[in-house]
Parts: structure tokens; C-alpha cells; sequence
């Protein structure tokens, strides 16, 4: 999501800034909340969970306000970030790269590798192409940026950071650890499953979400909101002998804002936290429960047609009624 509003790109990059590179010890900082006036934008003291769609800082403010409830807030003091995160030219080293996905709503593009990736100095590495990939960030989301890098570092994920110039401008470029997964509607084995186990994988999903967040909350005292189907990572296995599917593992991506803030809840709060993470799930999950609901019914559309197509043909043939029974029913 673009943002329209300068300044409060800059806040929530202060925000995130101050979560990741500082000790959490919350009564020595001081955090205005923002209160938008009663007659002004209602809607937004209903609920943080539901997307507004007419402006984006209107859904940013709305967040923020109601979403105290988990503890989230933001700084009123604008922070000015140092270019030096971003001031290593990587152009040379990331040259041989390959669009792993189109740009979203706050970055111009990710890339995967197609040569290992080397790091000089003192944290002296190589990593294989297989385990690299690369965030283009556009000029007016530097900030985040930034702060996207802190939070990386925090969660071991972050390689090196630079900038890269190509034909067309320039960006800050963030190079990170590729986590392994896929989004679970690209999954064939999850996509041919029964409905049944489609919806097992999805709160087995939805319970491990739960609790790796809540833990990044109690130990890192930061919160990733934006846990949508898209940013959650599965891997499936399938038994070929019984055709069940199970979840082996998932992972969450994307780090940077709008997805990731400090949070002052604490650790004896899990059931504000559970309340919050029911209600947002439900929210970011919604076409994809929606969608199995709609399968479910299709399925028992067609097991009506069918039962009333042997009922039907058993009459015709004159077959006595226990039998049809049988066919209809097993």
C-alpha cells in the first residue's frame, strides 16, 4: 500500500526504528497516542480489524488507535534516519537476478539470485542462490527500509544492505534470507485435497501463526499484524499410501512496515492477544474460508443431485426400496 501521507510514512518508520534497535524498556519513552476527533472518520473507532478503503493513512490511524488493544503505537516525534544503511553500492553483485515476484504495495520488486551471494568483512560469508533473496525499495519508502533492516537483524534473517542502480532509477536494496514455503493456495497437494483437510491444514496453520507471533511479542516485544495467506509460508506433505496431507512446517515473511510494530502487551495479556488474533485473522483470512465454504456446499449440491438421481432410477427400474435405500445411503 502507497502511502499518501509523508509524514505519517516517517512516523510509523520511527516506530519500527526505535522497536528494533532499542532495549524495551517502555517507561523511559514516551508514546502519545493519537485520538482522531469523534466527528471525524467514526468508523475507525469500530474496529482496527477491518480494512478502511478510502484512504491509506485513514486504515493506518485506524490501527493505531483501536489497536491499543494489543498495544500498539506510534511516536509523534519524527526521527530522521541515517542513508547509511543503505549507502553500499551492490549494483555489481546483484546484476544476475530473477523477478521472483511482481512489485507490491511497498517495495518495486523481489528477486531470487541466480549465482551464490558473497559478503566481505567482518561478517564474511557465502550463501547459495537457493537461500537469497532481494527486496527493491522504492525512494520514498527509504525510511522503512531502514527499519526493515533492524527488525531483520533481530530475527536473524538479514545478509546485507545497499543500493542498486538500474536503467530506469535507482533503490535501496535489501538482501535477506529466502525462507522456505509456498503460500498454501499454490500448493497442488493442498488444492486436489478434500475439503475436510483443507480446513484441518488451515487451523493447524492458524494455530502455529498464533503462537509464533505471541512469542515474538513476549520475547522481542514486537507484533507482525499482517499475517495474511500470502505472507504465511507452508510446506505440505503428502502420505501417498493414504493420500492425507499434513503440515510439516510454515513460515511468515515480510518484515518491513506496514506488517511489523513494537508492542507494549504484556505477557500475562495472551487472552487480549488471542481476542485480537482471532478477529484479525478471520478479517486477512477471509476469501480463503469463504472459498471452502463454497466448496463444502458445491460438494453437498452434488451429493443431493446424486442421491435424488439413484432414487429416481431405482424407481424406474422397479427396484424394491431397501435397496435404493442402500445405493442412496451406503
Amino acid at each position: 500500500m502507497i502511502f499518501r501521507d509523508i509524514f505519517l510514512q516517517l512516523v510509523l518508520g520511527a516506530s519500527l526504528c526505535i522497536a528494533a534497535i532499542t532495549p524495551y524498556d517502555r517507561s523511559k519513552i514516551v508514546t502519545p497516542r493519537r485520538t482522531p476527533p469523534e466527528d471525524k472518520n467514526p468508523e475507525l473507532q469500530v474496529s482496527p480489524l477491518k480494512r478502511i478503503k478510502r484512504t491509506d493513512s485513514e486504515w493506518y490511524l485506524g490501527l493505531i488507535t483501536i489497536g491499543n488493544t494489543v498495544g500498539l503505537h506510534a511516536l509523534d516525534t519524527v526521527t530522521q534516519f541515517s542513508q547509511s544503511v543503505t549507502a553500499k553500492n551492490l549494483t555489481s553483485k546483484l546484476t544476475e537476478r530473477v523477478r521472483f515476484s511482481l512489485k507490491g504495495d511497498n517495495n518495486k520488486g523481489i528477486y531470487t539470485l541466480r549465482s551464490e551471494y558473497k559478503v566481505s568483512g567482518a561478517n564474511a560469508r557465502t550463501y547459495s542462490k537457493e537461500t537469497v533473496i532481494v527486496k527493491f525499495i522504492a525512494k520514498h519508502n527509504e525510511p522503512e527500509a531502514a527499519c526493515e533492516v533492524r527488525t531483520l537483524e533481530r530475527f536473524g534473517f538479514f545478509i546485507e544492505a545497499g543500493r542498486v542502480t538500474t536503467e530506469k532509477d535507482e533503490y535501496a536494496a535489501i538482501v535477506m534470507v529466502k525462507q522456505s514455503g509456498e503460500p498454501l493456495e499454490t500448493i497442488d497437494a493442498w488444492i486436489n485435497a478434500p475439503v475436510a483437510q483443507k480446513r484441518a491444514i488451515v487451523q493447524d496453520m492458524k494455530n502455529r501463526v498464533h503462537d509464533q507471533i505471541y512469542g515474538w511479542v513476549t520475547n522481542l516485544q514486537i507484533i507482525h499484524v499482517d499475517f495474511d495467506k500470502n505472507n504465511v509460508l507452508a510446506k505440505i506433505v503428502k502420505d501417498e499410501a493414504t493420500n492425507d496431507i499434513r503440515l510439516e512446517h510454515i513460515e511468515i515473511v515480510d518484515y518491513g512496515l506496514p506488517g511489523i510494530w513494537p508492542t507494549t502487551l504484556k505477557v500475562t495479556d495472551k487472552e487480549i492477544f488471542t481476542t485480537w488474533f482471532e478477529a484479525r485473522w478471520n478479517f486477512l483470512w477471509k476469501d480463503l474460508i469463504e472459498t471452502l465454504d463454497n466448496e463444502e456446499k458445491g460438494k453437498e449440491k452434488r451429493m443431493q443431485k446424486r442421491r435424488l438421481s439413484l432414487t429416481q432410477t431405482g424407481a424406474d427400474r422397479g427396484w424394491p426400496n431397501s435397496l435404493r435405500t442402500l445405493l442412496v445411503h451406503g
